[in-house]
């Protein structure tokens, strides 16, 4: 996240209005995190921007059909596509990370197949470097953010977690 886009976040986070959470979500990966962390701080935001930003729990954009139709094709090894009878184009569930889609195998099995969108890991990893830079000069003009809490470890944190929940065999060790 560039400098002047942070700022414009924060505004989005801290004004009286309700925030943009379509322009939020344009914003990447990294400004969806964070604002689902300040949904969790009533006690800094109000209750009602705190619930306003909740949504970005449960209203994460999804991958046009189109598109990952276009994902498969490219990124699924060669014959993926030839166990399925069908996969349904609209997700059965969407978040900030990837999606979830039923499927149908050739047998007449039932399943589901968990999408991460594409750019995701790549412009998240980038996000979290230019954060972390402009953060350490940030915190030299304002050495006493330090004393509030720890904003470079919270990074690390999103940087952390995030970063486990885009690799997928995190899910097969349960």
């Amino acid at each position: 996240m560039r400098m002047l886009t942070f700022f414009r976040f924060m505004r989005q986070i801290l004004r009286k209005k309700p925030a943009d959470l379509d322009w939020i979500q344009r914003q990447g990966l990294i400004a969806v995190k964070l604002a689902q962390i300040f949904a969790l701080r009533p006690d800094l935001l109000g209750v009602e921007k705190a619930r306003q930003l909740q949504q970005l729990y449960q209203h994460a954009a999804s991958i046009a059909s189109e598109n990952l139709h276009d994902t498969i094709a490219k990124k699924a090894p060669k014959g993926f596509m030839d166990a399925f009878e069908s996969i349904d184009d609209e997700p059965l569930a969407a978040a900030s990370v990837g999606q979830v889609h039923r499927g149908r195998l050739k047998g007449g099995e039932e399943v589901v197949i968990k999408f991460i969108k594409q750019t995701n890991a790549v412009e998240f990893k980038k996000e979290v470097v230019r954060m972390r830079r402009w953060l350490r000069i940030f915190l030299i003009f304002a050495p006493k953010l330090r004393k509030v809490g720890n904003p470079m470890a919270l990074i690390n944190h999103v940087a952390d977690y995030t970063l486990r929940e885009l690799d997928l065999r995190n899910e097969i060790k349960g």
